[in-house]
């Protein structure tokens, strides 16, 4: 089952762009990123997604609303007419940038089961990475 789901998308001719989504269970959104899609040449979506949004580490209860600008402000939560609480990001776009600009462009929730992260390795040519690595990392590497 998921944790929460689109409500709704508003779109002001001002350029005002969020999108809404009702909490269905309490969750963390940390779990959570927002993409949009693009088209290629013929006009078929791709699997391209230029604009993405991961939600920081909020907890919200079922009944919550999550609300995500396409512009610029600061996070915020506050009380609202359901008696629950509405939690407000921002994703950061100048002023006036649309997003959703097509009608048949799709928003993207994907829930994340767990996230792993990894040091990048940069060798430079000519250095062993022996030379480069402490003698922790050299032991670490050997094991593998």
């Amino acid at each position: 089952m998921q944790d929460f789901e689109l409500y709704k998308i508003v779109k002001r001719p001002e350029g005002d762009e969020q999108i809404i989504f009702k909490v269905l269970e309490d969750c963390n959104l940390s779990y959570y990123l927002v993409l949009d899609n693009t088209y290629d040449e013929d006009g078929r979506v791709s699997n391209t997604h230029r604009h993405w949004y991961a939600f920081p580490n909020v907890n919200v209860r079922r009944g919550d609303y999550v609300v995500l600008y396409t512009g610029r402000g600061a996070q915020t939560s506050f009380n609202n007419n359901a008696h629950t609480i509405t939690h407000v990001f921002y994703w950061g776009f100048d002023e006036n940038a649309s997003v959703w600009n097509n009608a048949v462009d799709k928003v993207f929730l994907i829930k994340i089961g767990g996230v792993q992260t990894y040091a990048v390795w940069i060798f430079y040519s000519g250095i062993s990475k022996e030379e480069q690595l402490t003698p922790q990392e050299r032991l670490y590497w050997m094991s593998c």
